[in-house]
């Protein structure tokens, strides 16, 4: 997702703010108004970037940087696994609510939630991967475990560009469901 975010902020931003519409309205250029009636935004290349992208691109890596230094205070007090659970969980309760939330502002702070909590857990993740093998394998295994990181997110990264605008809420409903079932496989990990 972080790859079309910048795509994705210009085109709610610069889209028609008097007539509110989820962010899957606003990528498939549809608007509703209060008389249901529906006007199709035609379909060229704009290339154009709103001057609030490069805002918002900034606020996300501030959010960014103020969560690692939040997880690493608290990763002296609370259990790894439980802030990985919280930040997946919360990244998919996001997710989920993207398809539906029709005030733009809501739908950048949870976009921004989404891709930050998900985002962060990187690190997480990894350093349960360096606690849960042995020495000998420990390098192949954090390095295996970023490999397929990797691949994932390529995969993951194109099949958003093929499938974003023709089914938008199918495509937030699975990486946000995605991010559940991590949440939900944190809760089986050893506790050490």
């Amino acid at each position: 997702m972080g790859l079309w975010y910048p795509e994705i902020v210009n085109r709610i931003t610069s889209a028609n703010q008097s007539v509110p519409a989820t962010i899957c309205e606003v990528l498939q250029g549809v608007h509703s108004s209060d008389e249901d009636f529906v006007a199709y935004v035609e379909k060229e290349c704009d290339d154009r970037m709103t001057q609030d992208v490069f805002v918002y691109v900034i606020v996300l890596g501030s959010i960014y940087t103020f969560l690692y230094l939040a997880m690493s205070t608290l990763l002296q007090k609370i259990r790894r696994g439980h802030i990985l659970f919280f930040n997946l969980f919360t990244s998919g309760v996001c997710g989920v609510l993207l398809a539906y939330v029709n005030d733009p502002y809501f739908v950048l702070l949870c976009f921004c939630a989404f891709m930050v909590f998900a985002g962060s857990s990187i690190s997480l993740v990894n350093g349960a991967a360096v606690s849960l093998f042995p020495t000998h394998v420990r390098a192949m295994a954090v390095c295996l475990s970023l490999m397929m990181g990797r691949l994932g997110s390529v995969a993951g990264t194109n099949l958003i560009g093929l499938i974003m605008e023709d089914s938008c809420t199918l495509t937030f409903n699975v990486f946000a469901g995605c991010s559940l079932l991590g949440a939900m496989l944190t809760l089986v990990l050893p506790s050490r």
